[in-house]
């Protein structure tokens, strides 16, 4: 009687138990498409910001240096 009960059982959750596993690693992959997808738009904007930085500290020293010219 238990066994029957089990098998009845196995045959009806194991299925809803694969189904709901395989969804579940579904969503995963699609988080972590997502999650790449932002880090590699981060990077770019990082790149753009570092890139205006390193613009700006060369036109600052450029300047600096043409007053110590000018001055001296």
């Amino acid at each position: 009687m238990t066994s029957s009960i089990v098998a009845a059982a196995s045959t009806i959750e194991v299925p809803k138990i694969v189904r709901r596993i395989v969804s579940l690693e579904k969503n995963l992959n699609e988080v972590k498409d997502k999650v790449g997808n932002n880090r590699e738009g981060m990077g770019s904007c990082i790149c753009l910001v570092c890139g205006c930085v390193n613009v700006t500290l060369f036109l600052l020293l450029a300047i600096v240096l043409l007053v110590v010219v000018v001055l001296k």
